[in-house]
């Protein structure tokens, strides 16, 4: 009997626990889903413009990649809902966690290309296509680092530590007497 009280407490407690990660997830999912959903305004609006229409063939497919990946990453970023709520009653909450942080990392994916293919855009349209594909590059190779590179790499290390932890493991690793020896006058 206390074994079985002990497995539904477990079952409770992992249970909970992929509640919490995906309340986690959904929250992100809501940080995320403006910033994509301006971005994809502010490129539908493009296309109406007078200088868009003067544009050279090569940017007008640049832009419809970064419109097609803005509309993509918010379909993607939306999906984790409708499939929770399709599924939210079967006892498979680690399958669904799981495939709905798949499917919001693969929106931060088109989102990258979606800001990226448009900041290409606009600053070809300003300035001229180096300017363009520096600019674009710089900013694309920074989101890719922090985004995905940053992550990777505390990973690899074994998870990163806060700020506290590396002071508390400092604090644990001094000896008890830290008062500092007296100095000798110089005669």
């Amino acid at each position: 009997m206390a074994d079985h009280d002990e497995d539904q407490r477990h079952d409770r407690s992992q249970s909970a626990s992929r509640d919490a990660e995906y309340e986690a997830l959904l929250q992100e999912l809501r940080v995320l889903l403006p910033g994509v959903e301006i971005l994809f305004a502010f490129l539908l609006t493009i296309a109406f413009t007078e200088k868009f229409g003067a544009i050279n063939g090569h940017l007008k497919w640049v832009y419809l990649v970064a419109l097609g990946c803005s509309a993509f990453a918010s379909v993607l970023l939306v999906t984790p809902s409708v499939y929770h709520r399709l599924r939210w009653r079967e006892a498979h909450k680690e399958d669904v966690l799981r495939r709905s942080n798949a499917i919001a990392l693969s929106a931060t994916g088109f989102l990258a290309v979606a800001a990226t293919s448009g900041l290409y855009v606009a600053s070809a349209v300003v300035f001229d296509d180096t300017v363009a594909a520096a600019l674009a590059g710089v900013i694309g190779g920074a989101t890719v680092l922090l985004w995905y590179g940053l992550p990777m790499y505390d990973r690899a290390r074994g998870g990163s530590r806060s700020r506290n932890e590396d002071a508390g493991s400092r604090e644990e690793r001094k000896p008890a007497n830290t008062a500092s020896p007296p100095h000798k006058k110089a005669s």
